[in-house]
């Protein structure tokens, strides 16, 4: 940015420390109950392809267009 200013994405926010230990403590509860419960951790991806988006909810929408961010390679 040109201002020298960072902003969060739209519809995020930073935890900022006096938050993370609450967070952190809430996680910690969740996965227990969740384990007690039977279910396993999964971690899916945090990058897909474009081409996942378009295919399910469409090229030309909010989401693909607005709300995605998109990380091109030098490779491609």
């Amino acid at each position: 940015m040109a201002s020298g200013t960072f902003r969060t994405p739209k519809g995020t926010s930073d935890v900022l420390p006096e938050d993370h230990q609450y967070q952190t403590y809430i996680k910690k509860a969740v996965r227990h109950r969740c384990r007690q419960a039977g279910f396993k951790r999964i971690d899916p991806p945090i990058f897909e392809k474009t081409s996942v988006f378009e295919r399910g909810i469409g090229q030309h929408t909010d989401i693909v267009e607005k709300e995605l961010f998109l990380v091109k390679s030098h490779h491609t």
